[in-house]
């Protein structure tokens, strides 16, 4: 019932951006009908200059749509991608409210810095997925440490196990925490807020061979990027198809 309540409070923003639109539509459909029933047409001029004020605002509005889409056009190829994590995958962290995907190699720093927004997502009725290697699996934490930049296989196990040990100690509250391990290396890592809603963002990083920095590229994707945001909201349910439920049930 939440969602669509967002859905449709999303419809609304996007009808008021076009209000002028549909406002000339009605003027225009009323100035049309009156010219043709009037018989007095200086009724009409005042009708007819607030008309014309009103479509020289909207095309104001347009032109600056059309800059701002030159400017898009415009772009290198790469400025997609960053070396950092962008703000507005920052900024999405204090909104997102209605679900968060996590997968990559130890979630170190994200469990920690999400952990408020994690409870809020649960306190909303939301649903948290973790998906981690499996620290188990000493074979696969060896592979893991030999591509990682600054971490063995131990310290990844520690990482991995902290991780889990905190998701664990989230309180589902009215929500529900779903954790999951995996027996294969993840080659990218993926945080994915809100992905059934219409502010929907998928961060993408791509883990590099022992990079000197943060792990780069990295870059967001939302519903306007249309093909490929379907294609990572794909790969995020392969993958946790792929996982196993953690504590394993015996």
């Amino acid at each position: 019932m939440r969602a669509v309540r967002i859905w449709a409070l999303h419809g609304f923003k996007k009808f008021l951006k076009r209000i002028d639109f549909w406002a000339l539509i009605v003027a225009a459909a009323y100035f049309t009908f009156a010219g043709l029933t009037s018989k007095r047409y200086e009724e009409l001029i005042p009708i007819i200059v607030a008309l014309l004020g009103l479509l020289a605002v909207s095309q104001f509005r347009n032109r600056g749509d059309v800059v701002d889409e030159v400017k898009t056009w415009n772009r290198e190829r790469t400025d997609l991608f960053s070396f950092k994590f962008p703000q507005r995958y920052l900024d999405a962290q204090s909104n997102v409210s209605h679900s968060y995907f996590y997968t990559g190699a130890t979630m170190r720093r994200t469990i920690t810095n999400m952990h408020e927004h994690l409870t809020r997502i649960l306190e909303h009725r939301g649903s948290v997925q973790i998906l981690l290697p499996n620290p188990s699996n000493e074979r696969l934490l060896g592979i893991i440490a030999e591509t990682h930049p600054t971490k063995d296989a131990q310290g990844i196990k520690a990482d991995i196990e902290n991780a889990l040990r905190l998701a664990q100690e989230l309180e589902p509250g009215k929500g529900a925490v779903k954790i999951r391990t995996i027996d294969f290396v993840p080659h990218i890592g993926i945080n994915a807020m809100d992905v059934d809603l219409p502010d929907a963002l998928i961060m993408v990083q791509m883990y590099e061979f022992k990079g000197k920095s943060e792990r780069a590229p990295i870059f967001l994707l939302d519903r306007d990027d249309k093909e490929w945001f379907k294609h990572f909201k794909e790969q995020i349910d392969r993958l946790w198809n792929s996982g196993t439920d953690y504590p394993p049930t015996m």
